[in-house]
């Protein structure tokens, strides 16, 4: 499931898609624990934050977390602009607040 270290963070890895059937049961159960907790995701998934642009030729999408409370929703351009999906999940900033402002980026719906 973990995949290899990501350039630059210590501790942190990518994590392989590849076994689907094993990934979504974990990830559902993150989201019900997500949102047992208060989280409002715009998308139906939550993990890492984007890192780095060099990433954008191999993962087929990317995950921001928290990137309009950290204002660094800019680093997803590199996926966006590779056509490749970026969901977004806020922690402590209204569902109201960011929705409208992924799309206007161009993130997932």
């Amino acid at each position: 499931m973990l995949g290899r270290a990501l350039d630059g963070w210590p501790g942190e890895r990518w994590l392989d898609i590849r076994r689907i059937g094993v990934l979504t049961p974990i990830v559902k159960a993150r989201i019900a624990k997500c949102t047992r907790k208060g989280s409002t995701p715009s998308s139906p998934t939550t993990s890492t934050a984007i890192r780095t642009r060099a990433v954008s030729r191999s993962p087929e999408f990317a995950i921001a977390e928290e990137c309009f409370q950290y204002r660094e929703c800019g680093k997803a351009a590199p996926f966006i602009d590779a056509g490749k999906p970026v969901l977004e999940v806020e922690y402590k900033v209204d569902r109201a607040d960011f929705c409208p402002k992924t799309l206007a980026l161009g993130f997932a719906r």
